[in-house]
């Protein structure tokens, strides 16, 4: 048995070394012979001597053999990416003329991600917006000093006849420009990770290589490992952490390396979780000074991993696959220029289309889907040494709040290409969430809210936002016409709208529960008895303060179709307790990531016959729904709302921290009339949208009253309404105003 095994090691051992090849080769600079260059065959390495020559066993299977180039010199680049390689099969010596650079070790290295274009127009559209700019910055980079370009993978879109035009393209930018492989640059043709990326070799050459600038070093992985077009993993192979392993024995520990891959290292979306063996690597550069730079998710974060370890996963330059000049998590497409100077590692984001101090964008309220009540600032290229901090009427508030948010900017280019023409969005354009927005949430009665944003290398923007700038989207009875009135069906959907006030009404039942409800009956509009039979109109009237609340919640509210709104949802509901109702909303917004709602709440009080039978007497009715309402903490949020001017006079006496709401009815005109009704002026006037005009918003304004006329509903009153520049609109179709107000 033992001589079997001892047979069996010598055969394998011969194998071995049938698989490797002796070569020899030379490394020069015009007459200058260069010493301490590294070559690789890919699994092995070789230095060059004093006399600039190298020999080495290369793999019998290699692709290339080639050098890492050092600093102060590159390889031909004339061709679209420098040729450091030569073509290992058919030659048996590798001789490599290399071009001086500079010795200076300050350097700038401009890196983009995902060109990917998929055919000719794709590569127009390059053409004209993202090539021309980063031709510039280029230009204005080589003037500071030495500079190199590196293109972070999807060069193409499964398209490799997109390729000349590429090479081509970035030749144009007079520097070393250098390739990384993405998963779009594997042919999905194919099958196997080395098979699939044969045409990438042949135009671009090895995978995995690396070159010396100033006293760092950047290394390129292909850290895709590919089956077929569906099948693959973002991960590092173990030949290629062997590959890493052994360059890393001929680079100084000093030396900052940036490690140019396609995909992250590094998930925040998937828990913070590592690319496969991602901690393999990390053992492997443990102790260094490292910055992975990625592409592949179209996004921009940066993020630290580990104690002197970080990654910049920059955004495609192609913006939404060249349909959107923003990226789907709201940042612009553009790409990253990153600079060594006296040591010092600084990087900015350059967005296709603007100057490079173009850094922020801010959402004021209204606009935010996820914040409408807020100041919504979207800091793409944020990072932990960044701060981003805000002041209410002058006053520090401290920092802003990192929110997940997405961009109003994007969502209008992309319904602009999609959803305004009818058609249907792909799903992985669809606007994703991201994690560099930042929230300020200001009283509902501020002023000017101010965002002071600091880049860790200095550099400062600020921004006021004037807090009139904006109209308060007010979802009537939760929007009516969409979904069944005054239930936690339609006041989730005003939420997920992305409205900023809940509008709705209070009546009371016989045992002195807080109801959601317009009306103090059960409507023929809407109710189903719980037999099953309909409420009509001509039936005697089946008054809430009559019945116990577990009765009136055994009425459907929703199954029956709308006359009033023939677009409203039908879908089975009842009249929620206010308590039931107010608790939903402030749970689903929070479990959301949302801006606490705000709300606009009517007591149906009223004047009549039958007030203290059919419905509680006044005090009662206030006394009752405000006991209820101050108990829920909502704060400034709340505001209370009547057209009886009785309960009006009684809260704001008996209760005067509340913000209250005149609600004016259509046929009251005189506005010093109604007024005088009052034993006060309230914050807020509520008109009939039909009687508001630039008068009665004036006389509103100069009593220090906001106007906030109910309830319109066709976008031509609403335009008007706008045009206006009235505080708030009530509306049964809040989707129509956030329309004309948000732009989708």
């Amino acid at each position: 048995m033992k001589k079997i095994l001892v047979a069996a090691l010598a055969v394998f051992a011969g194998a071995a070394v049938l698989q490797a090849r002796d070569v020899t080769g030379s490394v020069k600079c015009g007459k200058e012979k260069l010493s301490g260059v590294i070559v690789s065959d890919g699994s092995s390495f070789a230095v060059t001597g004093k006399n600039g020559k190298f020999k080495m066993d290369i793999a019998d299977d290699a692709d290339f053999v080639y050098v890492i180039t050092p600093a102060g010199y590159t390889a031909q680049y004339g061709s679209g990416n420098p040729v450091f390689y030569i073509p290992a099969e058919g030659n048996d010596r590798f001789d490599f003329e290399l071009v001086r650079t500079s010795d200076s070790k300050d350097y700038t290295i401009v890196a983009i991600a995902d060109p990917q274009t998929l055919h000719e127009k794709h590569f127009a559209k390059f053409e004209r917006t993202g090539l021309p700019d980063l031709y510039a910055t280029v230009d204005s980079c080589k003037e500071e000093g030495l500079t190199v370009g590196i293109t972070l993978g999807d060069i193409c879109w499964d398209s490799m006849n997109m390729y000349p035009a590429y090479r081509e393209a970035i030749s144009k930018t007079g520097i070393p420009f250098y390739p990384v492989i993405g998963n779009h640059d594997h042919q999905k043709d194919l099958k196997g990770d080395h098979n699939t990326s044969s045409a990438y070799r042949e135009t671009f050459g090895p995978e995995n290589y690396a070159f010396g600038i100033g006293d760092d070093y950047v290394i390129v992985l292909d850290n895709i490992i590919y089956d077929t077009q569906k099948k693959y993993v973002e991960g590092y192979a173990g030949s290629v952490l062997a590959w890493v392993k052994g360059l890393l024995e001929h680079i100084p520990e000093t030396s900052h390396l940036f490690i140019a891959q396609h995909a992250p290292f590094i998930y925040w979306f998937k828990d913070y979780s590592y690319a496969k063996d991602g901690e393999k690597l990390l053992e492997l550069v443990k102790g260094r000074q490292v910055t992975f730079l990625s592409g592949h998710t179209h996004i921009n974060n940066n993020f630290d991993i580990a104690t002197g370890i970080s990654e910049c996963n920059v955004a495609a330059i192609c913006g939404t696959w060249w349909i959107a000049d923003h990226c789907n998590d709201g940042t612009p497409g553009g790409y990253k220029v990153f600079s060594m100077k006296d040591g010092k590692l600084s990087s900015y984001y350059k967005s296709v289309g603007h100057d490079k101090d173009f850094q922020v964008e801010i959402f004021n309220p209204g606009q935010s889907p996820l914040h409408p009540n807020g100041v919504v600032a979207n800091v793409w290229d944020y990072d932990p040494s960044w701060t981003v901090e805000w002041f209410q009427d002058g006053k520090p508030m401290g920092p802003m709040e990192q929110v997940l948010d997405y961009s109003p900017i994007f969502i209008r280019e992309l319904n602009a290409v999609y959803k305004d023409k009818g058609k249907k969005t792909p799903e992985y354009k669809k606007p994703r969430p991201n994690i560099h927005y930042f929230l300020a949430e200001p009283d509902q009665y501020a002023r000017t809210v101010t965002v002071v944003v600091k880049a860790g290398d200095g550099r400062q923007w600020k921004y006021d936002v004037d807090m009139k700038g904006y109209v308060d989207v007010q979802a009537h009875r939760g929007g009516a016409g969409l979904m069944p009135e005054n239930t936690v069906t339609a006041m989730k959907n005003a939420l997920d709208l992305g409205v900023n006030t809940l509008e709705l009404d209070l009546q009371v039942s016989a045992d002195g529960q807080v109801v959601v409800s317009h009306d103090a009956y059960m409507h023929s509009r809407y109710a189903t008895r719980p037999d099953g039979s309909d409420v009509r109109p001509d039936d005697p009237k089946e008054y809430i303060y009559t019945m116990p609340y577990d009765s009136v919640a055994m009425y459907d509210t929703g199954l029956k179709k709308s006359t009033v709104w023939p677009e409203k949802a039908c879908v089975p509901e009842h009249k929620p307790l206010a308590s039931e109702l107010l608790d939903f909303t402030e749970s689903y917004a929070r479990e959301h990531g949302m801006t606490m709602p705000r709300y606009n709440i009517e007591i149906k009080s009223k004047v009549g016959k039958t007030e203290g039978k059919n419905w509680p007497e006044y005090h009662e009715f206030v006394d009752r729904c405000v006991e209820l309402l101050l108990s829920k903490g909502l704060g400034d949020r709340l505001v209370i709302q009547s057209f009886d001017v009785r309960a009006l006079n009684y809260m704001h006496e008996k209760y005067p921290q509340l913000v209250l709401s005149y609600l004016v009815d259509k046929d009251d005109t005189d506005f010093d009339a109604y007024m005088s009704l009052l034993d006060f002026t309230p914050e807020w006037l509520s008109p009939h949208y039909t009687n508001t005009d630039a008068e009665l918003c004036r006389k509103a304004w100069d009593r220090g009253m906001k106007i906030v006329p109910w309830t319109a509903d066709a976008p031509d009153d609403i335009k008007r309404l706008v045009d206006l520049k009235v505080d708030a609109i009530i509306s049964n179709y809040p989707d129509r105003v956030l329309k004309i107000t948000r732009g989708f």
